[in-house]
């Protein structure tokens, strides 16, 4: 499920044939964990995602730091973090992903260093998220 973009990373869902998929959509902000937002369905548990190494801090959003160049597609939102932790010149709590072709960048370089955990420094961009690193 974490290697899906277009995965909620919240939760998902596993079947007792050992199918698993989606509890729902990125860009559905549906909480799974309430009892009115799950239907009985009596071949499929539902489970929280605890231990990823990042989380979606705001979909469709960048930070307002400039452009930090792109690293390249990351084959999964695990990749583009370690991609970004191994560069020198990026602040490493947060980076970028464009769902779309996978791409990633810094969501701020050191030199700007630009507080990305604050709404007023972000700006819209449909075609990222913008990712707080969990370390």
């Amino acid at each position: 499920m974490l290697a899906d973009w277009n995965c909620n990373l919240d939760y998902f869902e596993f079947a007792g044939d050992a199918n698993c998929r989606c509890a729902s959509e990125d860009s559905d902000s549906t909480d799974c964990s309430q009892s009115g937002n799950q239907a009985d369905d009596t071949n499929l548990n539902i489970y929280s995602i605890a231990n990823a190494p990042y989380e979606l801090l705001a979909a469709g959003k960048s930070c307002n730091a400039g452009n930090n160049g792109w690293k390249g597609s990351g084959s999964s939102l695990s990749a583009c973090r370690d991609l970004v932790l191994a560069d020198p010149d990026c602040v490493s709590d947060y980076f970028i992903l464009a769902p779309g072709d996978q791409n990633c960048r810094c969501a701020s370089s050191l030199s700007a260093n630009v507080d990305c955990s604050q709404p007023g420094n972000w700006q819209d961009d449909s075609a990222v998220n913008l990712y707080y690193i969990i370390k």
